[in-house]
């Protein structure tokens, strides 16, 4: 599986998806980094045998298994604040930085 890293109107990541669908390429993902963590989740699982698990739930209902990706393409990305519509909760500026960076260290 393929990720692409970037924003869907991009017209390289458009040029890229194109592309790897012409050469057969169905197993592509185009992740939009804005949209975490608000409308897309990440869940993480560990266990003592070391056997890890990662899971990206997207915001169109579809999953991600992290350990089948063998490729991304990271490529202009949008800041998870740009987008964000923070709930009535966040609205202090000093919750809405932490909520900020929790969010950017789950993608560093």
């Amino acid at each position: 599986m393929i990720l692409i890293i970037s924003y869907p109107d991009s017209s390289e990541t458009q040029a890229l998806l194109r592309e790897l669908t012409r050469i057969g390429r169905h197993d592509v993902h185009i992740v939009d980094l804005s949209e975490f963590p608000m409308r897309m989740h990440l869940n993480m699982s560990y266990n003592s045998s070391g056997e890890n698990r990662y899971c990206l739930h997207l915001a169109d209902g579809s999953q991600i298994h992290l350990e089948e990706v063998s490729a991304v393409w990271w490529h202009h990305y949008q800041p998870f604040a740009e987008l964000i519509k923070f709930p009535t909760a966040l609205d202090n500026p000093a919750h809405r930085h932490f909520a900020i960076k929790e969010a950017e260290t789950a993608f560093p």
